[in-house]
Order: C-alpha cells, then sequence, then structure tokens
C-alpha cells in the first residue's frame, strides 16, 4: 500500500503499516536531473539524520547565478538531463542539441528509478513535483518544453512565460500530458511518492482584468492534470497521494 493519510489520525501520515510525520530539512530538487549529483550520498546522509521526506523536480531548471551557482537545479549545460532526448538539428537557447519531445531519454529514467529506489529502501517518501512556474522570460528560455528549444512544437507560436500553468496553448498541454503520463507510468510501481502538479503556481491578474492568466484559470490546469492522475491510476496497482497549493497571486502579491 502506498503512503497515505493515517485512517485514525489526519495529522499523520501511514507507510508500510506504521505512523509516519514527514520530516524534511534539504531537499534536492535537482538531484536526478544533474548528471554529476551523487544522490546516493545524499539519500545516506538523510536517512541517517532522521530524515522522512525529499522532493525531486523532473523538468524545471534554474538558471545560474553568483547567490547560489551550486544549486542542483542550476546544471552546466552539459549536464542537464532531462526526460527528453536530445537529437537536434538545431541547437537549444542553451547552446546543446534541441530535443525531440517523442524521443525519451533513457539517462533520465535510468537516474529516476535510482532515485526513487534507494529513498524507498531508505524509507524515505518522495513528493515527485511534475511541472513549476518558470517565474521570467530568462528562466522561460531554458525548458525543453519552450519552442525554440524542441523540433516538436512549431516554433512559430508565441507562449509566454505566464501561459504555461495554463491550458491555452495546446500543443504545449499536449505535451506537458505527455511528460505527464510517462512519469506515471514509469512511477505507479513505487509506494514511498506523493505526486505534486505544480511548483509555486503563480497568477497574474484578478479574473477579468487584462489577458494574463487569473488564479481560477491556473486552478483548472491543476484541475485538469488531478483529473489525468487519478483517470490514470484507476486501473493501475497503486493509486498515489496528490499534493498541491492554490495559485498565489503576483499582482496583488497574495498566497
Amino acid at each position: 500500500m502506498t503512503i497515505r493519510i493515517h485512517p485514525q489520525n489526519p495529522k499523520l501520515f501511514e507507510y508500510r503499516n506504521q505512523p509516519l510525520a514527514l520530516i524534511c530539512a534539504t531537499e534536492h530538487y535537482g538531484a536526478v536531473l544533474n548528471r554529476p549529483f551523487r544522490f546516493e550520498r545524499y539519500i545516506h546522509d538523510a536517512a541517517s539524520r532522521g530524515q522522512t521526506l525529499s522532493r525531486l523536480f523532473t523538468l524545471f531548471r534554474e538558471l545560474q547565478n553568483q547567490v547560489n551557482p551550486y544549486s542542483t537545479c542550476k546544471p552546466e549545460s552539459t549536464d542537464y538531463i532531462a526526460p527528453f532526448a536530445r537529437t537536434g538539428p538545431g541547437n537549444a537557447y542553451d547552446g546543446e542539441l534541441r530535443f525531440d519531445l517523442e524521443t525519451w531519454d533513457s539517462e533520465f529514467f535510468e537516474r529516476l528509478h535510482a532515485f526513487l529506489e534507494l529513498s524507498s529502501a531508505a524509507g524515505i517518501i518522495v513528493e515527485l513535483v511534475l511541472f513549476s512556474n518558470t517565474y521570467a522570460d530568462e528562466i522561460w528560455s531554458l525548458n525543453p518544453l519552450n519552442p525554440i528549444n524542441n523540433i516538436t512544437i512549431d516554433d512559430t507560436e508565441v507562449i509566454r512565460w505566464q501561459d504555461y500553468v495554463t491550458r491555452r496553448h495546446p500543443q504545449l498541454c499536449k505535451w506537458q500530458e505527455a511528460h505527464a503520463r510517462r512519469i506515471l507510468a514509469e512511477t505507479n510501481r513505487y509506494d514511498n511518492i506523493i505526486y505534486e502538479i505544480c511548483n509555486e503556481p503563480g497568477s497574474f491578474l484578478p479574473e477579468g482584468e487584462g489577458d494574463l492568466p487569473s488564479a481560477d484559470e491556473v486552478n483548472e490546469w491543476q484541475s485538469h492534470f488531478i483529473r489525468m492522475i487519478r483517470d490514470f491510476e484507476k486501473d493501475q496497482p497503486n493509486q498515489h497521494l496528490i499534493a498541491g497549493q492554490e495559485a498565489f497571486s503576483y499582482n496583488p502579491f497574495t498566497q
């Protein structure tokens, strides 16, 4: 049985027939997507200190900066591993080959399984994050699903970074769904995971003001993927918890 809310005490979880509190002092979001990162050492250290939770991104990548140049979510371009294979032709924004969204990268999934298997053996729950806010043009420009970075989505279509967490662009949403389904298919076997739809989903304007996404629109996008997970897992061996948060507002800034 997968981790679940404890049936007698909803303030706790139940995992492998035992009550469990989730304790986390560090989250190496980029442990799988950053090739040089030795996540085996991280998992061993976390378990030795009594931590019971980690959090893992499956796609998001940040820009390097002087404040925190060595975050696991800020790999060198040559060391970034996405679920999609880099095949070209042509180069992505980071100078490496463009992605083919119809071809999966086996190295990513080998690392993903190794991370989840080691975490399971250590009794660590993994919050598996499917998507993330892209925050700014500079960060959206690194995303494999940005049309400039792949050979699959028509690169004449302009997709603003704010629209990433909406269903406004059918081709983008199609490949977001493909990404989510592949992650679900690969990871359904594990009892130590919780799915999260989106890290820090943001909205921009009150309903009806301007053409930027409202909180309701972003939350509907999240609900779409919740429904997709539920539909996918209904006939699978395991059904997992889904974690999430309502969209916050940039303007005015409220959470």
